[in-house]
């Protein structure tokens, strides 16, 4: 289920209302943590913080308890627009708020590829303990995976993440030709057929 928000039925700017939030967010990088352009949060249905990108995740229970009542608010219908997006798997929901104007898809794309990466590391059993314990905290299962969180958000700047494509990288003119002569051996062998440019 994918949710993005435009206003709530009182006509007050979910933009303003998460301004308002984020302005009662207290801690010691609570000023460049506003200063962001975009967050990511992934927490439970309970509202628990399972990994923020910015901040303590302790210090930001309040703000994850908000977004879980939001979410409740905005699964029972609202229209759309593509500065807060929320994707809920199961029993866990993710949360973009962006300031960057990258489109509703994009946004949404992002976060569909960081539940990937949760899964991946943790696998689908994850929903099993969900279903045993609804407030169950999935937090000490993912120690020390931060850096993998931070790298992959920090590869949405790359449109290659998106088109599930290669990166190209630049080869110095010499080491090109010798990589192309090599593998043109492999080629003569029948065993790939070789393009380069």
């Amino acid at each position: 289920m994918i949710f993005s928000l435009a206003y709530f039925t009182t006509g007050f700017s979910v933009c303003n209302a998460f301004q308002l939030i984020m302005d009662k967010v207290q801690d010691d990088g609570s000023i460049s943590w506003r200063k962001r352009k975009k967050h990511f949060f992934v927490l439970s249905r309970s509202g628990k913080p399972i990994y923020p990108r910015y901040g303590d995740e302790h210090k930001l229970a309040g703000f994850s308890a908000t977004l879980q009542a939001i979410i409740s608010f905005v699964e029972n219908g609202s229209r759309k627009t593509p500065e807060v997006v929320f994707l809920v798997k199961g029993p866990i929901y993710l949360v973009c708020i962006s300031c960057t104007e990258e489109p509703y898809e994009s946004l949404r794309g992002q976060l569909e590829l960081l539940y990937g990466q949760m899964i991946l590391i943790l696998t689908r059993s994850i929903d099993k303990c969900f279903e045993k314990n609804s407030k169950f905290d999935m937090t000490p299962l993912l120690g020390g995976t931060d850096a993998v969180f931070s790298s992959l958000i920090h590869s949405f700047r790359n449109p290659a993440t998106f088109l599930h494509a290669y990166t190209c990288l630049p080869l110095a003119y010499t080491t090109r030709q010798t990589a192309c002569a090599i593998l043109q051996d492999v080629a003569d062998t029948g065993v790939v057929e070789l393009k380069y440019y």
